[in-house]
């Protein structure tokens, strides 16, 4: 879909630019470009894990797209160096991202907003947010995030839903991509380990039971954290 964008990237891409937008404007319109002559500014796009990885694909390929492209990076220095590599359309806030630490995902959020109202005070929305940030490991399962949670699940998911939940005024504020039947668009990252559960419901269920407790003995395989990152279905 994207030059330069590696195979997983392609496909987390794929998921932000539904069909009808490509059917809509054409394969060589860039769809950031399309929103930004409706609206009058480039439509914004949030994404974890920006510093290297499929994050990284994932954000050059926005960027491609016609997106303005925050990096929310661990730390300051990280998103600055990204946006840096990145060059035009990627911009960095003077505010860590830590998925360790619920109140600086909090306070990231905050200061996004803060931007958002400041530099566009009738939308000041965010069109998508990629989940793509993440750590495994067993050696990891001893770690602890500030509040006390297994290092694995809080990064990964604890930290993620916070950013999500924090930004969601920002979220509903936004008209969407072009094509897409909703407003904004949010995609969490998995991994193909997650294929190796022969029990997914049951195995979620008792993976997030035991990633909440604040044992040292915990030591979750791959398989289910990757898991955890995909859409309950009911």
């Amino acid at each position: 879909m994207v030059a330069g964008a590696s195979a997983p990237a392609s496909f987390v891409l794929a998921g932000v630019f539904p069909v009808a937008a490509r059917a809509e404007h054409g394969p060589d319109v860039a769809i950031g470009s399309a929103v930004d002559s409706v609206l009058g500014a480039p439509p914004v796009a949030v994404v974890t894990g920006a510093c290297g990885g499929i994050g990284g694909e994932v954000a050059y390929g926005l960027i491609e797209e016609g997106f303005e492209v925050v990096c929310a990076c661990r730390t300051v220095a990280q998103s600055q160096a990204t946006a840096k590599r990145l060059g035009s359309g990627a911009i960095a806030l003077e505010v860590p991202c830590d998925l360790a630490d619920l109140r600086s995902v909090k306070a990231y959020a905050e200061a996004l907003l803060e931007r958002g109202s400041q530099q566009d005070p009738e939308r000041g929305s965010v069109e998508v947010l990629i989940l793509a940030a993440g750590v495994i490991g067993p050696s990891l399962s001893v770690g602890r995030t500030a509040q006390g949670h297994e290092l694995n699940f809080g990064v990964n998911h604890l930290g993620h839903f916070q950013l999500v939940r924090s930004l969601l005024p920002a979220l509903r504020a936004s008209e969407g991509v072009p094509g897409s039947s909703s407003g904004a668009r949010v995609i969490s990252v998995s991994s193909t380990a997650a294929l190796d559960v022969p029990n997914p419901f049951r195995c979620v269920c008792e993976y997030r039971k035991a990633a909440c407790h604040r044992s040292e003995n915990d030591n979750p395989k791959a398989s289910r954290n990757s898991l955890t990152s995909l859409p309950a279905e009911t």
